[in-house]
């Protein structure tokens, strides 16, 4: 007797069918995948892994503020509650200036130069607070009214720019790393003194404070 060749069942022919379906999904699924990721946010994710690699590649930020020689006949510093050092110098545009005769107006007095790059990145900051709340006066160390006058044309800066060619006014107040601030109220007071750079916050914050005091 001769033996009969088994007919699949319906649960073999089901499980066919749903192994196509499955196949069939996946497919779709691979095709959506690949479509989404070549798409926008394909883009966005190539992006992305850009500027993380740009970013790993950078140096390490830059500092704050630039070490300076302050010279052998430097003073010390100026700190907060002492009077500040009188001095009288010409600004690039010929003005002659001396704290005396600004008595009665706060002044903002920053020490600085062309070469510093903290003190670049807050030089635009300093030209928006010349507003009136202070008289600004900006020394630059060991540089000549050319240069000075160069680099303030160059940044756009309004406020008054004081060569120190031989260093008098930086020894005179100590100065051993740019950009250094000193707030001083119209009574000539130092009210706030800050080394490194100035954001808009904290010039708002000192600038308030010497107006007040004085």
């Amino acid at each position: 007797m001769s033996a009969r060749k088994a007919k699949p069942g319906p649960g073999v022919r089901a499980g066919k069918a749903g192994d196509d379906r499955g196949s069939a999904g996946a497919h779709v699924a691979e095709h959506g995948r690949r479509g989404t990721l070549g798409g926008p946010l394909g883009l966005l994710v190539l992006v992305a892994a850009i500027v993380g690699a740009v970013w790993l590649l950078l140096p390490p930020s830059a500092p704050s503020s630039a070490a300076v020689d302050p010279g052998a006949n430097a003073r010390p510093a100026p700190a907060v509650g002492d009077v500040a050092p009188d001095f009288t110098a010409t600004t690039t545009d010929g003005r002659q200036v001396s704290l005396a005769s600004l008595r009665g107006t706060p002044v903002w007095l920053t020490f600085g130069a062309t070469w510093c790059a903290p003190c670049r990145v807050e030089a635009p900051d300093i030209e928006a607070a010349d507003d009136g709340r202070a008289d600004i006066l900006a020394v630059y160390m060991g540089e000549d009214a050319a240069t000075v006058s160069g680099y303030a044309d160059r940044m756009g800066l309004s406020f008054g720019q004081i060569p120190d060619t031989d260093g008098t006014l930086s020894s005179l107040y100590g100065v051993r790393g740019i950009p250094v601030h000193y707030f001083i109220d119209a009574d000539g007071i130092v009210r706030a003194t800050q080394v490194g750079i100035l954001g808009p916050d904290a010039i708002a914050s000192h600038l308030t404070e010497i107006q007040a005091a004085g």
